[in-house]
């Protein structure tokens, strides 16, 4: 006759045997969930960091931007002695454009900066290049423009940056109420 081979092992190693059997299992896939979790939020805070380098310059081309429009309408209605203050102003504006092309060959395809990302979502005007390329025209055209012209140059230059500033906010995960959209 057989015997069975569980008859012959002692009870505190059958209830080793148990437990093993019920951990071993239980070991492996906290592990895997752990790793998996480990590496989501990984991702996610990339995308969060990337997001906020490139929001830094944005920030500071809404600001100075901003600056630059109260600054050229009072000149627009007459105030020539704030003209001095113009230059300075859009040489700031000129670097913050470089410093976001920076950005955007070190960060621009992760957050969707491509025709491709913003063409999805309807942001083609917030193309980097393409915001630059109306601020120059702002900017060679500044002196010659009627001032109703300049306030909306400035409002739509503006606009385009907003678009910029909630896109890299969207795609990097830094706005995660829908509401805000």
């Amino acid at each position: 006759p057989m015997t069975n081979p569980l008859e012959s092992i002692r009870v505190s190693r059958k209830l080793l045997l148990i437990a093993f059997m019920f951990i071993a299992p239980l070991g492996c896939m906290l592990y895997f969930m752990t790793d998996n979790i480990n590496q989501s939020h990984l991702a996610f805070a990339e995308k969060e960091l990337a997001g906020n380098e490139f929001q830094r310059p944005l920030e500071e081309l809404l600001d100075t931007v901003g600056r630059h429009q109260v600054i050229a309408q009072r000149v627009a209605f007459g105030e020539r002695a704030l003209e001095a203050q113009l230059p300075p102003l859009q040489q700031q504006i000129d670097r913050a454009f470089e410093a976001l092309k920076a950005v955007e060959m070190k960060h621009g395809v992760k957050l969707e900066f491509t025709a491709e990302g913003l063409g999805k979502r309807q942001r083609e005007n917030a193309r980097p290049a393409a915001v630059e390329r109306k601020w120059q025209d702002l900017k060679n055209r500044a002196g010659a423009l009627p001032a109703a012209d300049a306030v909306k140059l400035h409002a739509s230059l503006v606009a385009d940056i907003g678009t910029m500033i909630k896109h890299a906010g969207d795609i990097s995960g830094l706005i995660l109420d829908p509401d805000l959209d």
